[in-house]
């Protein structure tokens, strides 16, 4: 299609000596040099059968509903956000596998006993030295 379109600006302008004038010559020369190194389209094209055209049609409106915002009936994502989702979720699920390998009972024990353990020993001393007793 575009190789016409120069063909035919080409011929114009070699035939029109008013456009020939409003042109640059380096311009022109260029134009005319392009032109011919270029081979000469064929004119007949093979008629599009109206499946193929509906198929490219239909192809084309996916296309924009999945590239554009959202689609018009739902909520449903588009590609980029299906696949950033889906890297997120990745990234979460190696997160949990990782975490999952820790043990972290000796943590969890040495905080119990830091807490659990000086109380105790404070009542048990207490109880031993007669400051606290438990029957009346």
């Amino acid at each position: 299609m575009i190789l016409r379109a120069s063909h035919a600006l080409a011929e114009r302008a070699s035939s029109d000596g008013y456009r020939s004038r409003l042109q640059k010559p380096k311009r022109k020369a260029k134009l005319l040099r392009l032109t011919r190194a270029l081979p000469p389209l064929q004119q007949e094209r093979e008629p599009v059968s109206s499946e193929a055209a509906q198929s490219v049609q239909s192809q084309l409106e996916l296309l924009s509903k999945l590239t554009s915002g959202r689609e018009k009936d739902g909520d449903r994502s588009t590609i980029g956000e299906q696949l950033v989702k889906k890297k997120r979720n990745i990234r979460r699920q190696k997160y949990l596998d990782q975490v999952s390998k820790r043990n972290d009972v000796p943590f969890f024990a040495a905080i119990a006993l830091l807490v659990i353990l000086p109380p105790a020993v404070i009542l048990g001393v207490a109880v031993a030295t007669g400051y606290l007793s438990f029957l009346p």
